[in-house]
């Protein structure tokens, strides 16, 4: 396997990864927009190829035999894991075009045991309500931004930085290029909802809220307003991704507008300690 830098990125390799496009990781990190790490077998005529972001991995192309098995290994095994390690996680997800890879598991990650699993992706093109009804009393809502992130005494900012660089590699790179909402009770913040991922008129989202305002509603109030400020920025499309056992996520996308597009298998792996 030969490691690419993402300006090597040729149309033949675009349309081998198609499979995968309803998941924005993949488009975003064929064009540089999300820094991440490809790998191909013939950088020409490239048959079979290795994206990985984070704890995000995409293989897609169809087995091509042991040699190729071992070299994926190699990589996988080796580079990945170690790198994944020193970054301090404890899992990744391996999402894989073609399912006759099932069998070739075994034999690309020799090291790890795979955990089949189910995710489930949801899509939302336009706002379903307003959102500002739906906020109690007590509680504000505010645009992530500068201004927010520099706001005296306000607890719990810290969480929602971590969160800004998941995807982005600084928080100055978030706010440049990213967007999100912030739900703030008593100086503190107990939720936020951001977008991920933003490329070519779509963008995917993420949304937390702090246990104890669970239940009440305020991951639909986070969620509308994220889309109404999408839609405004002219983003056509937000997505939504979850497992499928997880249903309060589940419902949470259907409240907010979200439509249920794919089911679609993935493999967890539990790094070891």
């Amino acid at each position: 396997m030969h490691k690419l830098h993402f300006n090597q990125v040729t149309d033949k390799l675009t349309n081998l990864f198609d499979p995968l496009d309803f998941t924005l990781a993949v488009p975003s990190l064929l064009s540089g927009n999300t820094p991440g790490v490809l790998y191909v077998d013939d950088p020409q005529q490239p048959s079979i190829a290795l994206a990985w972001f984070k704890d995000r991995l995409f293989l897609v192309g169809s087995p091509a035999g042991e040699s190729l098995d071992l070299s994926l290994a190699q990589v996988l095994c080796g580079e990945m894991l170690m790198q994944a390690r020193q970054d301090g996680q404890t899992a990744f997800i391996l999402q894989v075009a073609n399912p006759a890879w099932e069998s070739h598991l075994e034999a690309i990650l020799p090291c790890l045991e795979p955990l089949p699993g189910l995710r489930q992706y949801y899509v939302c093109r336009q706002l379903a309500r307003p959102w500002q009804p739906l906020l109690p009393p007590g509680y504000e809502l505010r645009q992530v931004d500068a201004a927010l992130l520099d706001t005296p005494d306000l607890f719990g900012v810290d969480a929602l930085r971590m969160e800004m660089v998941s995807e982005r590699p600084s928080v100055e790179d978030f706010l440049q290029r990213s967007f999100g909402v912030c739900l703030l009770h008593d100086e503190t913040v107990v939720g936020f909802c951001l977008s991920e991922y933003n490329f070519s008129g779509r963008c995917e989202v993420g949304v937390w809220t702090a246990e104890a305002h669970r239940r009440g509603g305020l991951g639909k109030v986070m969620s509308l307003a994220l889309i109404e400020q999408a839609l405004w920025r002219g983003y056509r499309e937000v997505g939504w991704h979850c497992w499928a056992n997880n249903l309060p996520s589940a419902a949470l996308a259907r409240g907010a507008g979200f439509v249920k597009r794919r089911d679609y298998p993935v493999y967890l792996y539990m790094l070891e300690d």
